[in-house]
């Protein structure tokens, strides 16, 4: 992505008071190699190519991460519920992908 492109999808992010309060709250939960997945920006991205305001995200707001020491179902799920208790009106929805491949039955 060139500069100019970064520094837009920055500026429309940053001017996108739910989404930095999304933002806000997974960073303070300081996990280790964990990002909101590409939905979240995506619909803000096409909200700004169609010249409409920000819409609230509708779907799931999927949380990613990595850590292979605490790959447990239950983590994720009280994870949930401290987003949720932070930030209520989004349905969050959180994975580590350490654990992935053991419930979608893959090979590591």
């Amino acid at each position: 992505m060139n500069v100019d492109k970064h520094a837009t999808l920055g500026a429309l992010l940053s001017s996108d008071p739910p989404r930095m309060e999304a933002l806000a709250a997974v960073a303070a939960l300081k996990l280790p190699d964990c990002w909101i997945r590409a939905g979240f920006v995506r619909d803000a991205v096409w909200d700004h190519l169609r010249g409409r305001a920000p819409t609230f995200p509708q779907a799931d707001v999927d949380v990613v991460w990595f850590a292979s020491e605490m790959a447990r179902a239950k983590v994720d799920r009280d994870i949930e519920q401290r987003l949720h208790a932070y930030v209520p009106r989004y349905n969050w929805s959180v994975k580590n992908q350490a654990r992935m491949h053991h419930r979608n039955h893959d090979a590591p």
